[in-house]
């Protein structure tokens, strides 16, 4: 979730705190009445949706060109539900901005637009822990465009799955909801916005998520009494069925191209056998037999306390699509540089070899 941290330093160019009160001395009136804007807001995206305010600001030097709030959300979201949320939550805030009488005369533009209310959305699990199965974890709306991010379990960070005009996402969440009459225009929506208050229960998980867990669980088990590499996070994409799942793993020891191959290779293997000899999850997965370029295998390679190797060996060996990569970690910075790749199949079949000949 590293990568939502640095959106928020962004976002809190012009910090106005959700719950702070108005100030009335050395700031403008209209950072007053932004502030009572985002508390009102913020009260209602928690009675109604049970959604936190996490952080506001927006650019405001000399009128208010722009305001934007940060929510968090407890729960699991398909892009679906994260549209439906997104959208509600977009037009609740212009709401209350073109309602508010005060600010009017400092409006950039009146009516305020949703390129100019930016509302983002963070869903986390009830213990704050991030979601790595795929669905959307960070969803926001900017220049009128609504961006759908998911966790990548290997690497950290966020990964775009879908972008979308704001105008096609509103007619969506639109139809979407009960019909309100038979006027259905935008303008009658936009002046009463009788879905604002349709509150939608919450998606229940997959069923295959519970089945997967399982053989996440099996995997890590196996393959710390085997080479004693130890579990770090777990994910994939499994939101409508089982598309592809990924694991990263810890090993403690050094090792170079060679090891981390043949490594990398038993290890992506037995979790290819668990998946496909598990008769629960096969009607899930969207190929059967599942192959490697959809089971990543990432394995980081550290000292016993759990520091790099900054005197050679590799930090990082990873397989995604089909393809082997190995990596160090790059001088004077946090990131990787790759240092090598090659096809799984054409390192299935060294590490075959390699084996063959020792017996």
């Amino acid at each position: 979730m590293r990568r939502i941290a640095k959106l928020l330093m962004i976002l809190l160019i012009t910090p106005i705190t959700c719950m702070a009160h108005a100030k009335n001395n050395g700031f403008p009136l209209y950072e007053k009445h932004s502030n009572e804007i985002v508390r009102e807001f913020a009260k209602e995206m928690k009675r109604e949706y049970g959604m936190v305010c996490t952080g506001d600001g927006g650019r405001m030097p000399h009128d208010v060109e722009e305001l934007s709030v940060h929510l968090l959300s407890y729960q699991r979201a398909t892009i679906e539900k994260a549209r439906e949320l997104e959208v509600k939550a977009t037009e609740k805030l212009l709401q209350l901005i073109n309602g508010h009488e005060k600010i009017r005369p400092y409006l950039r533009e009146y009516p305020f637009k949703a390129d100019r209310a930016e509302v983002s959305i963070s869903f986390e699990k009830p213990n704050g822990a991030s979601y790595a199965d795929g669905s959307v974890v960070y969803v926001f709306q900017v220049r009128n465009k609504i961006i759908y991010d998911r966790e990548d379990p290997i690497w950290d960070r966020l990964v775009t799955i879908q972008e979308e005009p704001y105008e096609e996402a509103f007619a969506k969440v639109r139809e979407a909801q009960p019909d309100p009459g038979k006027e259905k225009s935008r303008s009658f929506l936009r002046k009463v916005f009788p879905f604002i208050k349709t509150r939608s229960a919450e998606e229940p998980p997959p069923p295959f998520l519970k089945v997967a867990e399982e053989i996440f669980q099996r995997f890590a088990k196996e393959i710390l009494e085997e080479y004693g590499i130890v579990s770090w996070d777990r994910g994939g994409s499994l939101v409508h069925d089982v598309e592809e799942m990924a694991i990263k793993v810890i090993a403690h020891q050094r090792a170079e191209v060679d090891e981390a191959r043949e490594l990398e290779v038993k290890a992506t293997e037995k979790f290819l056998k668990l998946i496909n000899e598990n008769k629960k999850i096969r009607p899930w997965l969207r190929e059967y037999p599942f192959k490697a370029n959809r089971a990543s295998v990432g394995i980081a390679f550290r000292k016993e306390d759990n520091e790099t190797y900054q005197e050679g060996g590799l930090t990082f060996v990873y397989q995604v699509n089909g393809k082997i990569f190995y990596a160090v970690e790059a001088e004077y910075t946090a990131d990787v540089k790759i240092v090598a790749e090659e096809p799984y199949e054409e390192a299935l079949k060294k590490t075959i070899a390699k084996l063959d000949a020792t017996f």
